[in-house]
């Protein structure tokens, strides 16, 4: 159990952390690159700066998570709760997100250039200050 573990600036790149209890961590500025989150609880987790390319979140909780300026690119977030989460000015390109929860969540600049978001449930998001968000080329 990692509750409220500070790992800022760590390199946990190819981690397993499937399962695991992360929710309140600090992961700012973290390297999770091509990590397994299968099913881990990161609800309230920071990942502000994260480098998430190639990660594996399919199942896992990221409600109220943090996940500004986070580089998520080609990452896989299928079934993904993402409800009420900063995604600022984050990067999803390429990523997939079918049927991920996006309820309540910002989406103030996020860029879903080429993202999967098949599915998704979208109910309250905000967007209203008048940031591009980079949608999906079909």
């Amino acid at each position: 159990m990692l509750h409220r573990a500070n790992l800022s600036k760590a390199n946990l790149s190819n981690a397993n952390l499937s399962e695991a209890l992360l929710n309140e961590a600090n992961l700012s500025s973290t390297n999770l690159s091509n990590a397994d989150f299968q099913s881990a609880d990161l609800s309230g987790a920071s990942l502000r700066r994260a480098i998430c390319i190639n990660a594996n979140f399919e199942h896992a909780s990221l409600s109220k998570a943090n996940l500004y300026k986070a580089n998520c690119t080609n990452a896989s977030l299928i079934s993904v709760d993402l409800s009420e989460a900063n995604l600022t000015e984050a990067n999803f390109s390429e990523a997939n997100l079918s049927y991920a929860y996006l309820g309540r969540s910002k989406l103030l600049g996020t860029n879903f250039t080429k993202a999967i978001l098949d599915n998704c449930s979208i109910y309250g998001i905000a967007v209203w200050d008048g940031s591009p968000i980079y949608l999906p080329v079909t």
